[in-house]
């Protein structure tokens, strides 16, 4: 068995003064300058700062993305880098920022709070290909409440539109066939994102996974609420991780899942910290094939304000 040793912290104990880059996410949500906030408090010095452009401006306007942060203003250079619908684009920018600044010998902090899944998992696949053996810093701040426009605890919606599901670049698993040993699904606030992705497998093939503790007591019971016809075809049989734990994530898959030659398919719709977990574990092994349902719009106020920020310390 492979076991990673992990350090996490709250970012109030950073404590180094300088960072080469910074990856975050340009967005709405309040969430998207935690971290940056509590850095710029510090007086940390940021090299480079790559913001993920998914607001559609072909330029980052440094006043409205930073508009209290003069230190990152005036001491760091900001690249707005867009992330469109299409992965190969998306890759293709990365590697021309990485043509221009080098990543491999630079200390990295990446901020997921606001990217989306699927750009979480080509963000890593990237740094891991060309900054292979060495440790990132992951950050994530943790919501304060979740925006549920109606129906409270059953209105939250992600996206806009139809969905599909499509493979994760760069994960496609060891095997070329449709069928798998085994399908693990780790779902959500979302039903519709689960009956998406498993509306073509059987009950022998399915695992689900729901995220308990979740990060507040009260919303332990949601995602149960609005996965209740999946969790009753099977009889209530689900396994648990923890929501906010990558680690812990990858030590699930690794007691469930074997090195053999079985092919094995994974969906990570439950928190990002679960789909870093279904990440580094996937960035490992061969023989997992990662899914997710994209949708033609997300939506980009999807939380209210920030609780703390923590720190996950990764090596790919």
């Amino acid at each position: 068995m492979h076991r990673i040793i992990y350090n996490t912290y709250n970012a109030n104990n950073y404590n180094r003064a300088k960072i080469d880059v910074l990856i975050l996410a340009d967005y709405e949500d309040d969430r998207a300058l935690s971290l940056l906030t509590k850095l710029n408090e510090k007086g940390v010095e940021i090299s480079y700062i790559i913001a993920l452009n998914y607001i559609g401006a072909e330029e980052i306007d440094k006043l409205s993305l930073f508009p209290y942060i003069v230190n990152c203003m005036t001491a760091s250079q900001i690249t707005a880098l867009p992330v469109g619908n299409n992965p190969k684009e998306f890759v293709a920018r990365l590697n021309n920022i990485n043509t221009e600044i080098g990543l491999s010998d630079k200390n990295i902090i990446v901020d997921i709070s606001c990217m989306h899944i699927p750009e979480i998992f080509t963000l890593l696949k990237f740094l891991k290909m060309k900054c292979d053996d060495i440790s990132i810093e992951v950050a994530y701040s943790f919501p304060f409440d979740y925006n549920f426009p109606q129906e409270p605890f059953t209105s939250f919606s992600s996206y806009d539109g139809d969905l599909q599901v499509k493979e994760m670049p760069g994960f496609s698993g060891s095997s070329e066939r449709a069928e798998f040993k085994k399908f693990i699904v780790f779902f959500g606030f979302e039903g519709l994102l689960t009956k998406k992705v498993v509306e073509d497998a059987t009950n022998n093939q399915l695992l689900l996974v729901n995220s308990f503790p979740s990060y507040y007591l009260k919303y332990k019971d949601i995602s149960i609420i609005n996965n209740y016809d999946l969790v009753h075809r099977l009889n209530g049989k689900i396994a648990y991780v923890p929501a906010d734990n990558p680690f812990e994530v990858y030590n699930f898959l690794e007691k469930e899942l074997n090195e053999s030659s079985e092919s094995y398919c994974v969906a990570p719709l439950s928190t990002k910290l679960v789909a870093l977990g279904v990440c580094l574990y996937a960035l490992k092994k061969g023989n997992v094939r990662v899914v997710y349902p994209v949708p033609e719009a997300y939506n980009l106020h999807k939380t209210n304000q920030s609780t703390n920020t923590v720190i996950y310390t990764v090596k790919l």
